[in-house]
């Protein structure tokens, strides 16, 4: 999962968007976001889906 949150953190990077949006976005902490991003996190399947709609990459 560290590579997908690596991805997921420059595809956010990339369109400018702060991890405080992508939290309020997800209904969940932006703590949780960071530690996604570095991999000590996984996502559930509703919030890859959510996630992947929200930076328009579906």
């Amino acid at each position: 999962m560290k590579k997908l949150g690596q991805e997921l953190r420059k595809i956010r990077e990339s369109k400018n968007i702060l991890l405080r949006q992508v939290a309020s976005y997800l209904e969940i902490d932006t703590a949780m976001i960071s530690k996604i991003e570095r991999g000590e996190r996984n996502l559930n399947r509703n919030q890859v889906i959510k996630l992947a709609e929200y930076y328009n990459v579906l």
